[in-house]
């Protein structure tokens, strides 16, 4: 792959056996699955299931990429995660290392509604959540705008 990057993200499973016998562990790596685009001039994202709980063990991704000379503005209205465990991550640019917009775990109802701007024309988004506690998780508006607005 000349000039591209991949991230590798991967799972452990450790097997623990009775004294004396140690550990055993199997790691398996795969590729990231592509983001989910997100398409219109506007729209909401939700975590799954909301208003209700979202589920264990999700690693969703979304891609939005609007017109060049636009920008995306975002809108949190809502949101609460189990912290420092499941996660919202958004990035200014086209994928999980572009710079950070927003990293956002626990309960953030007091700050929203939360308003802000990608500085090009691609954002992504990075939703994350362990294997035990569920919340509502949360809700974001998205509209893209003149660069120059």
């Amino acid at each position: 792959m000349s000039g591209e990057s991949q991230i590798i993200f991967g799972k452990l499973l450790q097997t623990f056996f009775g004294p004396g016998e140690g550990w055993r562990a199997h790691f398996e790596a795969k590729p990231e699955p592509p983001p989910t685009a997100l398409n219109g001039t506007s729209g909401t994202l939700t975590s799954p299931n909301y208003p209700g709980n979202y589920t264990n063990y999700l690693e969703l991704r979304y891609k939005y990429s609007a017109a060049p000379g636009m920008v995306i503005q975002l809108t949190i209205t809502d949101f609460i995660t189990e912290s420092p465990y499941d996660w919202l991550l958004i990035s200014d640019g086209p994928n999980v290392l572009s710079p950070t917009l927003l990293n956002w775990s626990g309960n953030h109802t007091s700050d929203c509604p939360q308003t802000f701007r990608s500085s090009s024309n691609s954002i992504y988004v990075f939703f994350n959540t362990d294997s035990t506690v569920v919340r509502t998780g949360f809700s974001l508006n998205y509209q893209v705008i003149p660069a120059t607005k």
